[in-house]
């Protein structure tokens, strides 16, 4: 499996941001480390450092205000990208990154090492289904030996959050 987290720092300066930035993903990799995953299975990835501004309002003119952009900090994005093999394990691990101050959960994708062997045993059972079918409709009487017949096969992938596509809260 893989579990990707975002994470978002602020900070005055770029330094402290990253310093920040650092703190929280130390403290997660301890925390995952005491579940069994090793430094290795968390990969950081760097999405943007940008800076961060307030603005000013200079009330100035009698019929207008003028607002101006003051540099305020910085702010740091990353994902996490941590792998791990048990699905039991997700739960902690997502406590794990709570307690690190470490709150989006992005995705999880599910990784199938054999899939062509999967699709196989999935073509063996539907072909054991058929047949039950075809000898059902003979016990009935229904000649399929006069209908049309279409043949179909082809192969999809369904993740849960497909499912949910037109959830609103």
């Amino acid at each position: 499996y893989l579990a990707i987290f975002h994470i978002k720092q602020v900070g005055k300066d770029a330094a402290e941001a990253d310093q920040l930035m650092g703190q929280r993903i130390a403290d997660f990799l301890g925390r995952v480390e005491l579940l069994g995953l090793k430094e290795k299975d968390v990969v950081s990835d760097m999405l943007s450092m940008v800076p961060v501004y307030d603005v000013k309002v200079s009330d100035g003119k009698r019929f207008s205000k003028t607002y101006t952009e003051i540099p305020a900090g910085f702010e740091i994005q990353k994902n996490l990208h941590v792998h791990f093999k048990d699905a039991k394990v997700l739960d902690q691990i997502i406590t794990a990154a709570a307690l690190s101050e470490i709150y989006d959960l992005v995705k999880v994708d599910y990784y199938v090492p054999d899939m062509d062997a999967i699709y196989d045993t999935l073509r063996t059972k539907a072909i054991e289904v058929l047949r039950k079918r075809v000898a059902l409709y003979e016990k009935l009487g229904v000649p399929l030996d006069d209908e049309s017949r279409y043949v179909s096969d082809r192969q999809g992938v369904f993740f849960p959050l497909d499912r949910y596509e037109s959830y609103q809260s």
